[in-house]
């Protein structure tokens, strides 16, 4: 029945009978014409339908070829094809080709705005190019058309977590496995998100039982390894490890961690094998970062110090590479610690105790806290573990309650470190109140305990730390400065602003020099509330400089210290010296730095003023 027998006319009164009527009205002979056309479309249409169907069918035999023939067979003929529009771009999108995925998907949107799987694949054609946020915005969208997609969920919960919204990412993951009980990509992508939260064990709990339902995945399997590696359950790692050799060998992120576990045993030479043939083989730009660092620690332990320079270079190399174009710049650092040096004065610490030279409470601010700074890799996570074993300290694990003052006053009108000029009464006690409540709420902190807020980078904050805690100690961590620079160019750290710097071993020298010429500046400025200690010493008399630090706390030596490597395998340590503080304490970096004179040596300059003031030359 033709479409144009909808309307009726009222009544004859109301129905025209004109000519200009007659003329506007189809007759039979133009109403035969257009339902023939309506015909055919319809007919062409269920044939192009079919036609799609069948190209779908052999694209998932692997004939992407054909398949792709057809869709854009279809295509030209215009007639708005959602779905053709819709594969060809999924054939584009199969092939890296990212651009143009994404603009036939979008066409296939414009022609049917309703299809959830459409958004779902021009969510990962975006992902897949870098724009992540635009991703997670279609996959939404999937989410919306289609509460129940599961795919569009996985994705959407892995962009969240790679935009820094883990909370919203485990959200995501739950509704994923209430929807698909023990789905494997729900359950890694949960884990991943515990594990950016610090709390590996739970990401190892659910990669256990992940790897329960879904015993031969290998994805699951490595992110297991890895994780166990981390928390230092060395043999259980190694146990998956030979499980994922035996469903699969010669899998280049199960030699990297096989080389990295390798290396932690002592075994150089196997270490150096694994992770050399690691980097022949397919890994990530991440997962090279990884091995190249872990090889020049390998080859440093073999003294090939050339070697070992030229594997850290390429690793710090490829890490600068993806950095440059997010929101990271090292200079920018260097001039805020550089401006602190001219901002923060005597005067200025006496203006603020003077103004609040009447509150009666000012005086116990600080009291029970100590504030443990240095330059990083000046052996700080060594030294808090063994704090930590003390049962009258408790430690902040680098999560320092202090971010929360400085981002505050950076957030204010004039910024950070100027707005420290203007602070009034009011706002010291606000933000003073902040830190107070972020250690109540992260850790159990009891009557006469004393907190140890331990960031070593902290240490350009001492002027700050002062107004609002005048009572608060400082443990200043010190090392030869050119082991130092070295070690720092050496390790891998998750990149900020200030971590830039040490991408590049002259950037990294200059970081130095900003640094501890502002904490020279400080120890003018302050008083008396401060201890240095040498690295070298806790090596060379563990117990005297441990009693050293623990005096100046007020604290007197503790039987379970002796416990400290014992406690710290029990523990999840997320700083970059993880691997090491569980080791014997050996002497082997102390003269590192002189196996690598020669790449050291545009730096040594800028070095040597603070190796006479620490005496390293002596």
């Amino acid at each position: 029945m033709s479409w144009f027998n909808f309307f009726k006319p009222k009544n004859n009164k109301n129905t025209p009978n004109s000519d200009e009527h007659k003329k506007n009205t189809p007759n039979s002979e133009q109403l035969a014409i257009n339902t023939a056309h309506a015909i055919r479309v319809k007919e062409l249409k269920i044939r192009q339908d079919s036609l799609v169907e069948q190209a779908k069918q052999r694209h998932r035999e692997g004939h992407i070829d054909e398949a792709r023939a057809v869709y854009l067979d279809v295509i030209n003929s215009k007639t708005n094809h959602a779905e053709a529009h819709h594969m060809f771009g999924i054939v584009h999108l199969q092939r890296g080709q990212f651009i143009d995925a994404q603009k036939y998907i979008r066409q296939a949107i414009a022609i049917d705005s309703t299809k959830a799987d459409y958004y779902s694949n021009l969510g990962n054609a975006l992902a897949a190019s870098g724009n992540v946020e635009e991703a997670y915005i279609n996959f939404a969208q999937a989410i919306n058309l289609n509460p129940d997609h599961s795919a569009a969920l996985g994705n959407a919960a892995s962009a969240l977590l790679e935009m820094g919204k883990i909370e919203q990412a485990k959200t995501t993951c739950q509704t994923l496995l209430e929807l698909m009980p023990n789905e494997p990509s729900g359950l890694l992508i949960l884990s991943a998100a515990y594990a950016a939260e610090r709390e590996i064990d739970k990401a190892v709990e659910v990669l256990k039982k992940a790897a329960h339902y879904h015993p031969n995945n290998i994805d699951i399997l490595i992110q297991l390894a890895s994780n166990l590696e981390l928390i230092n359950q060395i043999q259980e790692a190694q146990t998956v490890l030979t499980k994922i050799n035996q469903l699969h060998s010669g899998i280049a992120k199960v030699e990297m961690l096989q080389g990295i576990i390798a290396r932690r045993q002592g075994e150089h030479d196997l270490a150096k094998q694994k992770l050399s043939s690691a980097l022949n083989k397919d890994l990530s730009a991440l997962e090279k970062i990884e091995t190249y660092n872990q090889l020049g620690l390998t080859l440093d332990s073999l003294g090939e110090a050339k070697q070992a320079f030229s594997a850290f270079t390429t690793s710090n190399q490829l890490m600068a590479q993806t950095t440059n174009n997010g929101p990271v710049d090292g200079a920018v650092y260097v001039a805020k610690v550089r401006e602190l040096k001219s901002i923060v004065n005597r005067d200025l610490l006496d203006k603020h105790l003077q103004a609040r030279a009447g509150q009666h409470s000012d005086g116990e601010h600080g009291s029970n806290i100590v504030f443990f700074v240095g330059f990083p890799r000046s052996g700080t996570t060594l030294m808090e573990q063994v704090l930590k074993a003390h049962p009258t300290i408790i430690t902040t694990d680098e999560l320092s309650p202090l971010a929360h003052i400085v981002n505050a006053i950076d957030d204010s009108r004039q910024g950070y470190p100027a707005g420290l000029n203007t602070l009034s009464a009011d706002d010291i006690g606000k933000y003073r109140q902040s830190f107070t409540d972020f250690v109540a709420a992260n850790f159990a902190l009891n009557k006469g305990q004393i907190l140890v807020d331990k960031l070593p980078l902290n240490i350009v904050h001492i002027g700050l730390i002062k107004i609002f805690f005048p009572q608060a100690k400082f443990v200043v961590a010190l090392r030869d400065p050119r082991a130092v620079a070295l070690s720092c160019f050496m390790q891998k750290f998750e990149i900020n602003n200030a971590m830039a710097n040490f991408l590049d071993i002259k950037s990294t020298a200059n970081t130095y020099d900003a640094v501890m010429d502002l904490w020279l500046h400080y120890r003018g400025i302050i008083g008396d509330c401060w201890l240095e200690y040498k690295y070298e010493d806790l090596v060379a008399d563990f117990d005297g400089c441990v009693n050293q630090v623990l005096t100046f706390m007020g604290l007197d030596w503790h039987e379970d210290i002796n416990q400290y490597r014992q406690k710290a395998k029990q523990r999840v340590i997320l700083t970059p010296s993880y691997r090491d503080v569980t080791a014997k304490i050996n002497n082997n970096a102390l003269a590192r730095w002189k196996n690598y004179q020669d790449d050291l040596q545009p730096i040594l300059p800028t070095l040597q003023p603070y190796v006479n003031c620490f005496h390293y030359d002596d």
